[in-house]
């Protein structure tokens, strides 16, 4: 709970959202965007993508011209393949790889099957799509961290992610100035946290959500600290406020799920390599926000442009073992 929303674990110390600024003079929090209805909601669907093509290319031209040595990791699902498909023209100036915990199928755990999901489908698409690319088995080839470097993260994070990967990467990737494309912000456009069904842009579906992170528990001090903490939230940013036609979910979602989230992930990795995040653009994501709900539902704009840019890659399952042509097969007979 001290890491949700404004609290941090310091006395003090508050966090800021992403789209707020703070005034210093009258310590209030003031959200300065969006400014204006979304202004991509009526353009021509063609324009749309032809502006998400332009504005990637352009940071791709500029990433490539000025780095060397960038890396990128490769899963099972649609976020990969929206990155596989825009590298398209540098698939040799790559190096991909995947990590998993074992080097065959592993249902001992949960975390092992989702993993065993990326270890096949990544070794569909290498079938047929030739990559640079390795595979890292975190578990097979364990790498302990070392003290010096579990407190070099401990100092930059206040809630390390997938800290495991530091030492696999320095072993894999013994290079200086080494640059990782990520691709972790897309989810900001595809509704994720009301896809299972509409709901309304309302500051109580916010707290629902809130509640379902941090207030669901057993312990009716927790509950009632979340739901003070929420409240005091709201005190102190009118969220619901100056939103213009955004929805307020997918702002939840860009501001505090992968806000809090995609930052600590970014912490965690700064000691082993520069992070490049072509989506973290606010006209990309106003774009992908533009789309209408069933359509961020179904990750349309992403599957979409992957069929513009590179369309074999919606061939392969999208987290989903079974390629297109056996899910329509298997829906039919």
């Amino acid at each position: 709970m001290a890491n949700s929303l404004l609290k941090t674990p310091f006395v003090d110390i508050k966090s800021l959202l992403p789209n707020h600024m703070l005034d210093t003079n009258k310590k209030s929090i003031t959200r300065f965007y969006p400014r204006q209805e979304n202004r991509y909601t009526n353009m021509d669907e063609n324009e749309k993508f032809d502006l998400l093509d332009r504005f990637l290319d352009e940071q791709l031209k500029y990433y490539f011209s000025k780095f060397k040595n960038i890396i990128t990791s490769i899963t099972g699902g649609g976020d990969s393949r929206f990155v596989l498909a825009i590298l398209k023209e540098y698939l040799d100036k790559v190096e991909f790889f995947t990590y998993s915990t074992k080097s065959v199928a592993d249902n001992t755990s949960y975390e092992g099957q989702i993993l065993t999901y990326d270890l096949i489908i990544v070794n569909q698409i290498l079938e047929y799509i030739k990559l640079n690319h390795k595979f890292i088995y975190y578990k097979e080839n364990r790498i302990a961290i070392e003290d010096k470097i579990r407190n070099l993260i401990s100092k930059n994070s206040i809630g390390p992610a997938s800290s495991f990967l530091v030492p696999q990467i320095l072993e894999h990737f013994p290079k200086e100035n080494l640059f990782h494309l990520r691709g972790n912000l897309l989810e900001s456009g595809q509704a994720r946290v009301y896809r299972t069904g509409y709901r309304e842009s309302d500051i109580n579906e916010v707290k629902v959500e809130f509640m379902k992170r941090y207030g669901k528990t057993s312990d009716d001090q927790a509950k009632l600290y979340a739901e003070e903490s929420f409240n005091e939230f709201l005190e102190s940013t009118n969220y619901d406020e100056n939103i213009y036609n955004f929805h307020l979910l997918d702002l939840y979602h860009w501001e505090i799920v992968d806000g809090r989230w995609y930052s600590e992930v970014i912490n965690t990795h700064d000691i082993i390599f520069e992070t490049i995040s072509p989506f973290n653009h606010r006209a990309l994501i106003e774009i992908a926000l533009s789309f209408s709900y069933d359509k961020k539902r179904d990750e349309y704009m992403y599957t979409e442009m992957i069929n513009r840019k590179f369309p074999i890659l919606n061939f392969f399952g999208d987290n989903n073992l079974l390629n297109l042509y056996e899910q329509t097969r298997d829906n039919k007979y």
